[in-house]
């Protein structure tokens, strides 16, 4: 009898949300919480994120790869621009392929850590598709900087 191949497609996963504690010992070493691992995977992808708010994004691999596409997309209005360039440049260099552990533990890059100013407590922030790693004082200067974007007018999300 015939095997009939089955393609499997792998789906974006957009349900990251909530807050976490975590700790990161003196090896760099750093437990994702219970709550979040099964979604990001035992493989998964970290990088230091693009833009002026230094933390870590962790994107299962899915949602990676399809990151990936659509900063390579030709058909994009900015896919060559020169700002996109440097902005992808960075965004590769400055990426990883980590594996968890049994306990969802792995080590992270001392140069990774030293980005995002990370030390021993960290906070795990879901955002849809990526968990965000941040040294908790960088996370609450940055959330004082934004309380002028959430007085203003934010868009009905119609759900």
């Amino acid at each position: 009898m015939a095997e009939i191949a089955v393609n499997e497609e792998k789906k974006v996963y957009l349900g990251f949300k909530g807050m976490a504690d975590a700790v990161l010992d003196d090896n760099n070493r750093l437990s994702i919480p219970a709550k979040y691992r099964d979604n990001l995977g035992k493989t998964f992808v970290a990088c230091c994120a693009p833009g002026p708010y230094p933390c870590l994004y962790f994107f299962p691999s899915q949602n990676w790869d399809d990151l990936c596409t659509e900063l390579n997309d030709k058909n994009s209005e900015v896919a060559h621009t020169p700002e996109l360039e440097w902005m992808r440049r960075n965004l590769y260099k400055n990426s990883e392929d980590y594996t968890m552990d049994a306990k969802g533990r792995f080590t992270l890059l001392s140069s990774m850590c030293k980005y995002a100013g990370l030390k021993d407590e960290v906070i795990v922030i879901g955002n849809m598709k990526r968990l965000e790693i941040w040294d908790p004082d960088t996370y609450a200067a940055a959330e004082a900087a934004s309380q002028p974007f959430n007085t203003g007018s934010i868009p009905d999300l119609n759900y």
